[in-house]
């Protein structure tokens, strides 16, 4: 495998976009400003299979990032980076066979364990990009860096208040975790583009 294969955080990042669009679409009544994501995979609700495909191939994507390109840099901060995105990509995998429960229901087992993964999947994405930005503060790219720790910074903030939003029963919740997972998606798209590229030049 070789760095081109980097650009699976690209495709990774559209297939997960895409499944967003299309669910958004195809589920009645569906709010993007409200609704949040795993909403679109609701326990109990019609199985939509594109969007199972969609979203199991992006998790995929995650999952092939830290097992494939991440043994090809020398650099063990881009590696482990690499490692947290493979991580992300199989909790992210059991979101899926374990969904959220409707909003208002009797909590199951199934939707706690989505809960609890999906808070899990929220600290590893911060953590991918505090680490990435060490990454390129390692091999001297502090502007690089600091773009790293901007993202990382903004995936807490409106992570934060999609949590305050939902104990609160805010109407934009919709609206702040789409930030939150745009944030993480356009790090991923902007991180492995740039380690591509560092690779290519043999820095790292």
């Amino acid at each position: 495998m070789n760095c081109r294969s980097l650009y699976i955080g690209s495709i990774s990042a559209t297939l997960y976009v895409l499944a967003v669009v299309i669910g958004g679409i195809l589920r009645h009544g569906y709010s993007h400003s409200y609704n949040s994501i795993s909403e679109l995979t609701v326990a109990g609700s019609k199985p939509l299979v594109v969007l199972f495909v969609l979203f199991g191939l992006y998790n995929l994507g995650l999952i092939l990032l830290g097992l494939g390109p991440s043994r090809m840099v020398r650099s063990k901060r881009v590696r482990t980076t690499l490692w947290l995105v493979g991580l992300i990509g199989l909790f992210g995998g059991l979101m899926l066979v374990f969904p959220q429960d409707p909003r208002h229901a009797v909590a199951t087992t199934g939707g706690t364990l989505h809960i609890g993964l999906a808070s899990l999947v929220s600290l590893l994405t911060i953590a991918a990009a505090i680490l990435g930005g060490f990454s390129f503060h390692q091999v001297e790219h502090v502007n690089m860096a600091r773009i790293s720790w901007a993202l990382a910074l903004t995936i807490v903030i409106t992570g934060g208040l999609t949590a305050l939003g939902v104990g609160q029963g805010w109407q934009t919740v919709g609206v702040w975790e789409r930030l939150t997972i745009g944030a993480f998606l356009g790090w991923l798209v902007w991180f492995t583009l740039k380690v591509k590229w560092i690779m290519f030049h043999e820095i790292i």
